[in-house]
């Protein structure tokens, strides 16, 4: 599975982006994603990329030290306005090369103060408007004046999206004294996107949520016995079948085993 690990969760004083998992084509040149400023201020901030590889422990690892060169980050550094986002185009270099093995990557965007934003690039200044500008102004009056702002980070996994077989996703229900384990497991070699999880039981349901599942690999959701009394559940429920939608945008359903 993908640990998804961001740099810190996004809350009312940071930006993020807009997805934990990002699915791209081998032969999609670029991918557009989503950075948002939910604080109350403008915030500067970068855009970088770093290449993971699999670790000894089977895991993917990334160099933070090492940013990619197969990649134009355009923009690479944005100024968002508070409450409002911004599109950010990762375009592949045409000399990439596809083996037919995944790739790995971690986005991250990363706040910084606006006297570094604007020295590394000016230009940022005059995408502002007047409200914004004024805003910045009486910021940097302010005497010692220090805002932390929160970043986040999210994978992109870079695959033969032909490849993947989102009916190859297998879960199982187990009862346990604590409430119920939903036990997932990958069966094919691909990894899978995974959205808007949900296993049924007549008319009930419940979410578990967005993932990424690598190939040949598992993981476990959880719900204590208190999160299924407060979803009007016993845990003693004979869950039937399990929706979501995969990296083709087409929604799935598997029975439970």
């Amino acid at each position: 599975m993908f640990v998804f690990l961001p740099i810190a969760h996004a809350n009312s004083f940071g930006v993020s982006l807009d997805k934990n998992f990002y699915f791209q084509d081998f032969n999609d040149r670029e991918i557009e994603i989503t950075a948002k400023n939910d604080s109350n201020k403008l915030i500067f901030a970068d855009i970088e990329v770093y290449e993971g590889r699999i670790g000894s422990s089977d895991k993917v690892e990334y160099d933070l030290e090492k940013k990619v060169h197969n990649y134009d980050i355009l923009p690479e550094s944005v100024a968002i306005p508070a409450k409002q986002t911004k599109k950010i185009r990762l375009v592949r270099a045409a000399s990439s090369k596809t083996i037919n093995t995944e790739e790995y990557y971690r986005v991250r965007i990363i706040p910084k103060s606006a006297d570094a934003a604007l020295k590394d690039n000016p230009a940022l200044l005059a995408a502002l408007s007047t409200e914004d500008k004024q805003q910045l102004e009486d910021t940097q009056n302010i005497s010692g004046a220090v805002r932390l702002y929160i970043g986040s980070g999210s994978v992109l996994i870079v695959q033969d999206k032909k490849t993947a077989s989102p009916k190859s996703l297998e879960i199982r229900r187990k009862r346990t004294a604590d409430g119920i384990d939903f036990n997932l497991l990958n069966t094919s070699a691909t990894s899978l996107d995974i959205k808007q999880l949900r296993v049924y039981f007549g008319a009930k349901s419940l979410s578990l949520g967005n993932l990424a599942l690598r190939g040949n690999k598992g993981t476990t959701v959880s719900f204590t016995n208190a999160a299924l009394t407060g979803n009007s559940l016993t845990g003693n429920e004979n869950f039937e079948k399990a929706k979501f939608v995969a990296q083709d945008n087409q929604e799935y359903s598997i029975t439970i085993q």
